[in-house]
């Protein structure tokens, strides 16, 4: 049965292989890999799946209708090896410390945590609200590849708000912070747009499930119309209240952090080597104790690509030493308390402190670059170069916090009208985790 189910899966994927990124690798489908999900395929009695949304290196994520509440929420399916589940209750145990804390806004609410048992093993199942397109696809979709600066402003001045709130309240790292993990908000028609796209697919297939999920769910006909009846009401509850967002200036998003599965807290480390390579701060390159402030370092290498739709420091085949070699001839050469501390600081830097195996002779400011490669305005060039360089000073205890930036009068001063896509009063409070029922012993029967 197992072969059967793993052949019948390969078959959707008979063209894919390693060398094209968007198709996905077959050999994903195994024992301690992922589970085999199809389209209207009911888990926990009460998901219908209707649409792939996208795949990573430790999980899957599916857009599902959530018949206990009628709304739509995303399914991310982790793998089943040991490592991969343990990874997993890493992240719910951070999303749990969050959700404790505060349903704070800019950061993506975990609904619900079931596991289930398929023929490759047993997974963990995160389920989230529905959020929209990340930032990457946002600005690389602009004409001139980047975002405006009131734009720019709003995304930052909340992603500052949550990165405050999960340093100082939480005491947690995110560890990966880039604009592929910033997602906007979505519009009542963003979701009925996904939910066609999924119908699409496998429309009858999908159908059939839900008639036949209904069926059993309910025998009492008057029950079942008083049902539809409500959750009809619903549905018109929200239309009003996202009618409201007609007219409104569309290019100011609301936006949330997600994708907390590499997240660590402050005083206890999962990784030595944390972040993606091209908003890595130096402190992770060379070994260093790392905290919070390496998220902020982060923060203002995605600020500076949403406006400019390029990397700061655009780095290829995790080439560390280059990576370094960037960052001074943007930054100027670094400090000797910097380049005599880390675990690998003798690879990177000589006794007295210069980079090895480069030469930068070659120097060129924020400001500059601003101004002579994106031909942005002297004025709002040094602005924003003056927002940027106190989150990029190289010793990480110099660094500004989330909370001195959230002062800075560039966006200090700034107030911005959000649209809301998706109420906070949308989510049900059925959907509250249960910490018993999650990691009692059921679960892995």
């Amino acid at each position: 049965m197992q072969e059967e189910l793993r052949l019948n899966y390969q078959d959707q994927f008979s063209d894919c292989s390693d060398e094209d990124e968007d198709v996905e690798d077959c050999r994903n489908y195994a024992i301690g890999c992922f589970h085999p999900v199809f389209v209207g395929e009911v888990f926990h009695g009460r998901y219908v799946a209707i649409q792939k949304l996208e795949f990573g290196h430790l999980s899957n994520i599916w857009l599902a209708k959530d018949f206990k509440t009628n709304n739509f929420v995303a399914l991310k399916f982790q793998r089943s090896a040991p490592r991969f589940q343990e990874a997993a209750l890493n992240e719910i145990e951070i999303l749990q410390t969050i959700h404790k804390k505060s349903k704070f806004i800019n950061i993506v609410q975990l609904l619900h945590v079931f596991l289930h048992k398929g023929p490759f093993g047993q997974h963990y199942v995160l389920v989230f609200e529905m959020l929209g397109v990340n930032l990457l696809r946002i600005s690389h979709s602009t004409e001139d590849r980047g975002l405006n600066f009131d734009q720019c402003k709003s995304i930052i001045k909340q992603i500052l708000l949550a990165l405050d709130f999960l340093h100082r309240e939480c005491g947690i790292i995110h560890a990966d912070l880039k604009p592929e993990n910033i997602r906007v908000c979505l519009t009542n028609e963003q979701v009925k747009e996904l939910v066609d796209k999924g119908q699409i697919t496998q429309r009858q297939q999908f159908q059939d499930n839900i008639k036949h999920y209904q069926k059993q769910s309910s025998s009492d006909k008057k029950k079942e119309k008083r049902k539809r009846q409500k959750e009809k009401k619903k549905l018109q509850c929200i239309k009003q209240k996202l009618q409201w967002m007609v007219g409104l200036d569309k290019r100011i998003f609301q936006v949330k952090i997600v994708d907390f599965s590499k997240a660590c807290w402050i005083n206890h480390h999962r990784n030595e080597k944390i972040q993606t390579l091209q908003y890595r701060a130096p402190e992770v390159i060379m070994g260093q104790f790392y905290t919070t402030s390496a998220d902020i370092w982060s923060l203002a290498c995605i600020a500076f690509e949403l406006i400019t739709g390029d990397s700061l420091f655009e780095i290829e085949n995790d080439d560390e030493l280059t990576h370094l070699a960037y960052i001074q001839q943007v930054l100027g050469s670094y400090p000797i308390e910097f380049t005599c501390v880390g675990k690998h600081c003798k690879k990177y830097f000589s006794h007295n402190g210069v980079l090895r195996h480069f030469k930068v002779s070659e120097y060129y400011t924020l400001e500059q670059i601003l101004v002579q490669k994106y031909q942005i305005n002297k004025v709002e060039a040094n602005q924003f170069a003056d927002f940027l360089l106190p989150m990029l000073n190289v010793i990480p205890y110099k660094r500004a916090t989330a909370s001195q930036m959230l002062k800075h009068p560039w966006i200090s001063k700034q107030q911005f009208k959000f649209q809301y896509f998706v109420e906070q009063s949308f989510v049900d409070d059925e959907h509250e985790i249960d910490e018993e029922d999650l990691f009692s012993n059921h679960h892995l029967q």
